[in-house]
C-alpha cells in the first residue's frame, strides 16, 4: 500500500523529516540568485534510486548547478512582468532535468515531447499601445 503525503512547508526546514531514498520526483523553483544550490545534494539523497528532479533556474545559473543535467528544458513566458531597461530580457527559464538509474519516461508518447514549454494566458490584454 503507497501512502502520499503532502507537506505545504518550507522544504528547508522540512528536509530533515524526509526519509532518505523515498521521493519519486522533486520539482523545485527555488528563488534566484539566493544560493539554493547548495541543497542540490540534500534534495538528490531523498529520490528514490530511479528517482528524477527538475530544478527552476535563471540561464545565468545553469553553469553553477553542481552536477551537469541530463537535459536542459525551456520553460517560455509570453510577456515580461518587468519593463525592460538597456539590456534584452530572458522570457524563459530553464529547467535542468536530473534522472537517475533505470528511471521511468513515457516513451509512448515521444512525438509529443519536446524540451520547450510554453505559458498559456487566457485573458490577457495588452494594456499599453
Amino acid at each position: 500500500e503507497q501512502k502520499l503525503f503532502i507537506r505545504n512547508k518550507d522544504v528547508i526546514s522540512e528536509l530533515k523529516y524526509i526519509k532518505n531514498q523515498s521521493i519519486d520526483l522533486i520539482v523545485s523553483d527555488p528563488p534566484y540568485m539566493e544560493g539554493f544550490t547548495k541543497y542540490f545534494e540534500d534534495f538528490k539523497k531523498k529520490l528514490k534510486p530511479n528517482g528524477q528532479m527538475l530544478w527552476f533556474c535563471q540561464p545565468t545559473e545553469l553553469y553553477d548547478l553542481p552536477e551537469k543535467p541530463l537535459q536542459v528544458l525551456i520553460w517560455k513566458e509570453p510577456y515580461s512582468p518587468k519593463p525592460i531597461r538597456k539590456k534584452y530580457r530572458e522570457f524563459f527559464d530553464i529547467i535542468a532535468w536530473y534522472a537517475y538509474s533505470d528511471y521511468t519516461f513515457n516513451k509512448l508518447l515521444w512525438n509529443l515531447m519536446n524540451s520547450v514549454y510554453e505559458d498559456v494566458i487566457i485573458g490577457y490584454e495588452r494594456k499599453h499601445k
